[in-house]
């Protein structure tokens, strides 16, 4: 074998296996950084809910059978306030989910612990979040990129006062959620992990009543509307005035015998040696479920046995 031959042959198929080499290992590099995808995610936004300010709703579904990272870690934005960390049972209903957090700066990063293939967070931005310059109300809200999407979508609630939701990005759809109110739903594609998507808000509105505060005035006239309205009292016959005293005197009668028979039995019942008080039991300290009367732990947003919100 001469040294022309290797030159020739051996060579360039070292330099061509280095090349292959080169471009195969960041690819797998790469995937390996990638770490789990979304499936989806929903950002609910839901302008002066129950409070001045921004109530958000991170929901992100995992593929089925990927194992999630464990703990998904999320970062809240600077001056948020968390409200609640659940995951959604397999009959629908909002569990409360394992969770530490960690002060980073402004912000708060928020650790979850696996329970499911989904998760549920809640925080409030703060109430400057929204500008309000006379009746035109603005905000905006970032994702920020914790982990890879493969469909992001967002959904604005219109307050229940204001009028004129205008959303940015555009090509999205009016809806009507749960409560009856407008919403603006928009996807926007699949993001990798570290890149950030942002919406843009904005809308007329000329007081500052929370759309909780509406929905409850509304509901009570119509709570009024549906009760039966109570019958007239028919009028009580006239007693021909013959038996009014044979009337009377029976009345009078009943009345003595009953007081007979009371004061015979609260006789009998001094007599009586004093039992023993039954033993009472210690209250839990979150208090209990209105649904299904599970005991509840302090700081819990949702009953741990059917997942009902908990009404503090």
């Amino acid at each position: 074998m001469t040294a022309s031959w290797i030159r020739s042959n051996l060579i360039p198929r070292a330099a061509l296996l280095v090349v292959a080499l080169a471009i195969l290992l960041p690819v797998g590099v790469q995937a390996q950084e990638a770490g789990p995808v979304l499936e989806s995610l929903t950002v609910e936004l839901w302008p002066d809910f129950d409070r001045q300010g921004v109530l958000v709703i991170y929901f992100g579904q995992f593929a089925s059978g990927a194992a999630p990272p464990d703990p998904i870690s999320l970062l809240l934005p600077a001056g948020a306030e968390l409200n609640a960390v659940a995951y959604q049972g397999d009959a629908g209903n909002l569990l409360n989910a394992e969770y530490e957090t960690q002060v980073e700066g402004d912000s708060t990063r928020v650790d979850i612990s696996s329970s499911g293939s989904n998760f549920w967070l809640e925080f409030y931005t703060p109430a400057d979040s929204i500008s309000r310059e006379g009746g035109t109300h603005s905000f905006a809200h970032t994702w920020g990129g914790d982990l890879a999407v493969e469909q992001l979508v967002w959904r604005v609630q219109q307050p229940a006062t204001a009028s004129g939701l205008t959303v940015e990005p555009g090509g999205g759809q009016m809806e009507t959620d749960a409560f009856n109110l407008p919403v603006y739903r928009v996807e926007t594609g699949a993001l990798p992990a570290g890149q950030t998507a942002s919406v843009s808000v904005t809308y007329q509105k000329g007081d500052d009543a929370l759309t909780t505060s509406v929905l409850q005035a509304q509901a009570q006239p119509e709570a009024q509307a549906a009760a039966p309205a109570a019958e007239p009292a028919s009028p009580s016959p006239a007693l021909p005035r013959n038996l009014l005293p044979i009337v009377l005197a029976v009345v009078g009668v009943a009345l003595l015998a009953v007081g007979v028979v009371v004061f015979l039995r609260s006789g009998q019942e001094g007599a009586r040696p004093a039992g023993r008080q039954a033993a009472g039991h210690e209250r839990a300290p979150g208090g209990y479920c209105t649904n299904c009367g599970n005991a509840l732990q302090p700081g819990d947003k949702f009953c741990r046995e059917c997942g009902t919100p908990v009404e503090r």
